[in-house]
């Protein structure tokens, strides 16, 4: 089961911040493996944050882009911090780490 998958389980059995905090190591997984393919130097402690602004300034990604990352890290940290579990808000995360 991938990262995507188990968010989607967890999502399904009402553990939402566990979802959208394993959706965001998927999203990070995703940023990193850009890095890779665009040949961008990325440090492996790099922050979902600091990968968005590297495939920015290198690129790799575009602003509109940029911005949709920017949302999808906000969900991932409010999950990580516990300030936000509901379903309706939480949605979103799993929808568009799928493309």
């Amino acid at each position: 089961m991938d990262h995507i998958e188990y968010a989607e389980f967890m999502f399904n059995e009402g553990s939402y911040g566990r979802a959208g905090m394993v959706t965001g190591l998927a999203l990070e997984a995703y940023l990193k493996h850009l890095c890779v393919i665009n040949k961008i130097k990325c440090d492996d402690k790099s922050t979902i944050s600091k990968l968005a602004q590297t495939l920015l300034t290198e690129g790799a990604i575009d602003n509109v882009e940029f911005a949709r990352l920017a949302y999808l890290t906000s969900i991932r940290n409010k999950c990580a911090h516990r300030r936000m579990h509901q379903k309706m808000k939480l949605n979103p995360l799993s929808a568009t780490s799928k493309r």
